[in-house]
């Protein structure tokens, strides 16, 4: 007989896992881009050839489909009630935790004793010196242990709604090991680890509000759309800071620089931010952000019609295990895109930018297989075993973002989503006594 630690109304629970259903989140961040795309003041300085745009929808289509074969229809219902399969949920917390928090320390340890990185709040100086310093052993087990670190507060509200709460200090480390995590990256210059960051608990708020309430509370999402501003925020804050380095100006580097080469701001708009000195910047750090979020599709449509090298068969989506064997043999096993004709390296190119580059005609069929597969930590959560809560939090941020970037292409995104799946195979099954269905 299964052990169950907990016991939720199916309305709750079906509330609650409608929040993060993979084809749901797809449906929604296909059409919020779309319509964002097609009424955002930009103009773009590339063609847009119909059979990239075709083949981009395609992509993106199948990998959807993937998620609905992946995905239960409905939940496990006994008795008008959802059932929680009994794990050491505290245990595992706080194995999260102390991973995390080590990897954190690490990374402190490798960035600035192992790689000599300064310290200066200025980015470009530290990210030139951690990468010409490459990454070695300590690099890579501290990318992967810190990851940890993004679910440890997670990891603690899931323990508090299965009944098992963690001591305040111990939620305290948590939250500390959490903000060392995002302070590493953004000390580089980088929002995209802040992004992911926010929107894993931003959706967990909203996931275990849900569950106890069957919505979320009025508080709840004011506190969403805080977040949300004070994320914008930093962004801005972090976007000047860069361009004072570079020496920019915010109007400048919205026709300067490399998110701008395939989207142009109107001369109309232009003009309006130069006559405007005290609001000018502003309105260019505020479109910059547009930029941001909608470059990524037009650079797919040039990488589409530019390419001319090789496709890679992989290479791009299964660059950690790559540069874990590069760093065992002392080889590099990683793709320079550098030498690949018709890329522009480091740029966004969207969820089926890489797809392209690694399996051209091919990529929706990788695309369906892919999504198949990442929708099983939803398919388990629907079962009740809520170790896959963390593994689901990411894949449903990955869906969010697939419009704009593949964080299967970044640090940011690869590791804390090993690290996700790696957290249900350190809870260990007990027997406990069943709790009752409360309404």
């Amino acid at each position: 007989m299964i052990q169950t630690m907990k016991r939720f109304p199916a309305s709750h629970a079906e509330a609650a896992l409608r929040t993060i259903a993979p084809p749901r989140l797809f449906r929604w961040a296909l059409a919020v881009f779309g319509i964002g795309l097609l009424v955002a003041p930009v103009t773009p300085t590339v063609p847009v050839g119909t059979t990239a745009v075709v083949y981009w929808m395609v992509v993106l289509a199948f990998a959807m489909f993937g998620a609905m074969i992946g995905s239960p229809s409905r939940l496990s219902v006994v008795d008008d009630c959802f059932r929680v399969i009994r794990f050491r949920a505290r245990s595992t917390a706080r194995r999260c935790i102390a991973i995390g928090a080590f990897g954190v320390v690490l990374a402190v340890f490798d960035r600035f004793v192992v790689r000599g990185a300064p310290l200066t709040l200025n980015f470009v100086e530290v990210r030139e010196v951690v990468t010409d310093a490459g990454s070695g052993p300590v690099g890579v087990v501290a990318a992967a242990t810190s990851a940890f670190a993004s679910f440890g507060l997670i990891s603690a509200w899931l323990t508090r709604a299965l009944g098992e709460p963690l001591r305040r200090s111990e939620e305290v480390c948590a939250a500390v090991a959490l903000l060392g995590y995002i302070v590493l990256s953004t000390y580089m210059g980088s929002r995209s680890l802040l992004l992911v960051c926010v929107l894993q608990h931003l959706i967990a708020g909203v996931f275990l509000q849900k569950l106890k309430r069957g919505r979320a509370r009025a508080g709840v999402v004011l506190g969403v759309i805080g977040a949300l501003l004070l994320l914008i925020g930093v962004s801005v804050w972090l976007f000047l800071e860069r361009l004072n380095e570079m020496g920019l100006s915010p109007i400048d580097s919205i026709q300067l620089s490399a998110y701008a080469y395939t989207l142009q701001p109107s001369q109309r708009l232009i003009s309006a931010l130069q006559g405007s000195p005290q609001l000018g910047d502003l309105g260019a750090v505020v479109y910059s952000l547009l930029l941001y979020v909608y470059h990524g599709f037009y650079e797919f449509c040039l990488l589409f019609d530019s390419y001319r090298s090789p496709h890679l068969l992989g290479a791009q989506f299964l660059w950690v295990p790559l540069k874990l064997l590069g760093v065992i043999t002392g080889e590099s096993l990683e793709t320079d895109l550098d030498t690949l004709i018709g890329v522009r390296p480091y740029i966004y190119t969207t969820l089926v930018g890489p797809m392209f580059m690694d399996f051209g005609w091919l990529a929706p069929l990788f695309a369906l297989f892919l999504f198949i597969c990442l929708a099983y930590p939803f398919r388990r959560l629907v079962a009740g075993d809520w170790r896959w809560l963390p593994a689901a939090l990411q894949v449903a941020v990955i869906i969010i973002i697939a419009p704009v970037v593949s964080l299967f292409d970044s640090a940011s995104g690869a590791f804390p989503l090993l690290a996700a799946i790696t957290l249900p195979f350190l809870a260990r099954r007990g027997r406990f006594p069943d709790h009752q269905c409360r309404r």
